[in-house]
């Protein structure tokens, strides 16, 4: 006896794609650019495609003046916030190591919740939310505990302060030989921050959303080879640094 006829559902009836023309207010996402809206509707080409190379090198130019820096490490990766901040703290934070963050906002606590997720101790160096860090208080939890790495929010999201005294925070960090995470998602573009500067012998992330450029991109930013020559020491930890950036 042969089987009844599967009988199969109708395809779900949707129109053509058509979102609204919103004016985005918030720190994120912001409004796209027309420029990149237009380069988004360039057609695709493969990863190993000659002109994917150029384009490639031309992102990275294109990037290290974002950043103020000559570091040629500087990438594009594509990814979310929470997946460029999961790389940070990932390749940074080992089992057994200590991560000092802040605690004056929402994503500093993402950042203890990360590092704890990779096996790290978290230790925290407090302000109010609303607040930025005082370096006296930074410098203090450094002699305390000597974390391995320091991780701190330039503009945070959660409460729109602006973190002042970046250089004095990251010569803090240097001088502990620890690396330094620093979350630019709401700064990078509208704020200066030399990345050359800041960089040094450690890891800095990044990432914008002042850009005018859809989420879903990474600013990766790690640190300068130790021994100047353009290529990680095989000891090295991998530094990724990343949250939303361009296409």
């Amino acid at each position: 006896m042969e089987p009844p006829e599967r009988q199969h559902p109708e395809p779900p009836r949707v129109k053509e794609l058509s979102p609204p023309n919103r004016t985005l207010m918030g720190p994120g996402p912001s409004d796209v650019h027309p420029r990149v809206l237009r380069a988004m509707s360039t057609p695709l080409v493969g990863h190993l495609d000659p002109s994917f190379v150029e384009i490639m090198d031309e992102t990275q130019e294109l990037l290290r003046y974002v950043f103020r820096t000559d570091n040629r490490w500087t990438i594009p990766i594509s990814g979310t916030g929470s997946a460029a901040m999961e790389a940070a703290v990932g390749n940074l934070v080992e089992p057994g190591d200590t991560m000092l963050v802040p605690t004056n906002g929402y994503f500093g606590g993402r950042m203890a919740e990360m590092a704890r997720r990779a096996g790290g101790s978290v230790v925290e160096v407090d302000a109010p939310w609303g607040e930025p860090l005082d370096p006296a208080d930074v410098r203090a939890a450094f002699d305390e505990h000597q974390p391995d790495v320091f991780g701190f929010v330039h503009a945070e999201t959660s409460t729109g302060v602006r973190q002042p005294d970046v250089s004095e925070l990251t010569e803090i960090a240097h001088s502990h030989d620890s690396y330094v995470v620093a979350d630019c998602v709401t700064s990078l573009g509208g704020v200066p921050l030399e990345g050359g500067r800041v960089e040094r012998r450690r890891g800095v992330r990044r990432a914008p959303e002042v850009p005018l450029v859809p989420a879903g991109r990474v600013a990766a930013h790690p640190e300068r080879p130790r021994d100047g020559q353009g290529a990680l020491p095989r000891d090295a930890r991998a530094v990724v640094v990343p949250r939303p950036l361009a296409a």
